[in-house]
């Protein structure tokens, strides 16, 4: 029974729908950006006019097609529209309007492109914890804060005779917490099995410094000329991964930090103080990744939002902000609905809290104020 208690507390404990929101905003923001840089007929048009022995449609995809027929093959029309028809849900997810069903419906189409474009290529894996991400939000309250459902829900109770805007960050519920908690997990997961599978593979020999220059020129030269990229803006040049790539220390140093910090990542979990130094260990390993081998792991670094308390960010920001400006003082009549209304859209907006609602008649005060009227 303890230990039931205890993994409850630890999945379920009450927690900020704002952090759980402002993720959501994250998370989609980036998948909308990912299928941006994409050149929809350039990409998904040539992919569709290959032969029939090329395509090994995924079995994800073969799910998604069984309503049309056990070897239906989409042509490059129906993946484009699927295309355009997931942007648009994704707008609809990010500003958070049914905000459920639109999650759903971006993060199906969002597997239905990566599986087509899979099943002519070779697979990788950054784009998985961006889905894996979408999905576990559908799954959760992550249009309670920071969404048009939500500023609906507000502006209904004020017609139903609440006078008292709510505070945006306050809000809270015992199934906020579950989907950050699964996303930070799958992170400490994923860079313990990145160093399980280079020291299976290659032993202490990885950190010889060899090893990782050769996958830095190899990976510089292969990324740089990739014709895979065709339709997602890859650089026809190389770059500075085959400068780099030629200093053996460099690299062996670089061994040794790619080790130690997928090595012991799962740190954040336990220390949650230690969360700014290992994430910024992370962004900044990342981002040499990138630059140096073109591994397209930006994602990463966007979903480190899951280690942040967003409330708690926002509260001291506007501590810190009070402290050094006039604070704005903005009167409205409780009596009115439209009143309230005004001031609710306005407090809804103003994470860092820095406008003071106030229902009583403008005192003369040195502080800058305002009256919303009817």
């Amino acid at each position: 029974m303890r230990a039931w208690r205890l993994w409850e507390d630890y999945w379920f404990r009450s927690a900020s729908l704002f952090d759980l929101g402002f993720v959501r905003l994250v998370a989609v923001a980036y998948q909308l950006y990912h299928l941006a840089t994409i050149r929809p007929h350039a990409l998904f048009g040539q992919l569709a006019a290959l032969p029939d022995f090329l395509y090994a449609p995924l079995p994800v995809l073969r799910a998604m097609m069984l309503p049309f027929g056990s070897h239906f093959r989409p042509s490059g029309d129906v993946i484009v529209a699927v295309y355009w028809l997931t942007l648009a849900v994704g707008v609809l997810a990010f500003v958070g309007y049914l905000t459920t069903l639109s999650l759903l419906l971006f993060t199906a189409g969002s597997v239905c492109l990566q599986a087509f474009e899979y099943s002519f290529n070779e697979i990788h894996h950054a784009e998985a914890i961006v889905i894996i991400t979408l999905a576990v939000l559908a799954l959760s309250p992550a249009g309670g804060a920071l969404s048009v459902d939500d500023l609906l829900r507000r502006l209904r109770k004020v017609d139903g005779g609440l006078r008292v805007p709510s505070d945006p960050l306050s809000g809270e519920s015992r199934f906020a917490r579950w989907p950050l908690l699964v996303v930070q997990w799958m992170f400490a997961l994923i860079y313990l099995s990145a160093t399980y599978h280079k020291l299976t593979a290659s032993g202490l020999d990885w950190m010889n410094g060899w090893t990782l220059q050769y996958y830095m020129l190899q990976d510089a030269i292969r990324w740089g000329s990739n014709v895979s990229g065709v339709g997602r803006g890859y650089s026809p040049e190389p770059g500075i991964g085959v400068s780099i790539g030629q200093y053996h220390t460099l690299a062996t140093v670089a061994s040794w930090v790619s080790i130690l910090f997928e090595a012991t990542f799962w740190v954040v979990l336990i220390l949650p103080r230690l969360a700014p130094l290992i994430l910024s260990v992370g962004a900044g390993f990342h981002v040499a990744i990138y630059v140096i081998q073109r591994a397209p792991f930006l994602s990463f670094m966007w979903l480190y939002a899951v280690f942040v308390p967003w409330s708690k960010v926002f509260r001291r920001g506007g501590t810190w902000l009070r402290d050094r400006i006039y604070r704005v003082v903005l009167y409205y009549d409780p009596r009115s609905s439209r009143s309230v209304r005004r001031a609710t859209l306005i407090r809804y907006f103003d994470w860092f809290g820095l406008i003071v609602l106030a229902s009583s008649p403008p005192p003369a005060e040195s502080v800058a104020s305002a009256t919303l009227s009817q």
